[in-house]
Parts: structure tokens; sequence; C-alpha cells
């Protein structure tokens, strides 16, 4: 359902989607910091898992944190040493300000990714 919301703000549908996966939503701090895929970051870049950093740079990553019903578009620029249950890995003014993440909790624990 949050999914719809995000498809459809966006102009895309869920069908469209390639992939889809649910999980935990971290954050970190690297915005003004160069990611993995050698661009500065912004709040609005992100960084996926190591077994998941052959994504092409640049990738739209449709993110929701479904407990909260908030949403962001956000771009693959980075890649970290985590993974699942950790799907995501967000800028902390994204994580708490787009998406609602609670930072004394350090996850969104009902998160939700498309790509």
């Amino acid at each position: 359902m949050v999914f719809s919301l995000v498809a459809v703000s966006v102009g895309i549908k869920e069908s469209d989607a390639a992939t889809v996966r649910r999980g935990k939503i971290s954050f970190y701090d690297g915005e003004g910091k160069l990611g993995a895929d050698q661009k500065i970051l912004t709040r609005y870049d992100c960084a996926v898992g190591f077994l998941y950093k052959y994504i092409t740079k640049g990738t739209p990553i449709y993110t929701s944190n479904e407990d909260k019903l908030k949403f962001v578009t956000l771009y693959k620029w980075d890649w970290g040493g985590f993974n699942d249950p950790v799907i995501l890995d967000v800028q902390r003014s994204a994580f708490q300000y787009d998406l609602g993440g609670s930072i004394t909790l350090g996850y969104i624990p009902n998160g939700r990714i498309s790509y």
C-alpha cells in the first residue's frame, strides 16, 4: 500500500520495480564525503550492502518507512559492509526528517526499498 503511494508520486507502477526488499534501514554520517562510487554524498544519497554494490551508480532507490507511512527517493552512490537484516544505509538527515527514523533506536525496523 505504501509503495503504491510512492509509485504514484514518482510516476512509476509497482510492476516496474525490478527488486523489492524489506528489512531494517540504518543511517550514517556521509554527507559531504566521497562515496564508494566516487560522488560527494548529499542528503538524498544512500549506501547498499556489499553484496549489492553491483547496482548501477545513481540508481533511484524508492525507500519507505512502512510504520510511519513516510517515503523518499534516494540514489545509490555508496556501498558498505553490512548485510541483512539491514537493507539500506541512508544519510542521517534523510533518516530522521524524510523517513521519520529514531536516532536513539538507530534503525527503522519495518523498511522497504525497491529499485
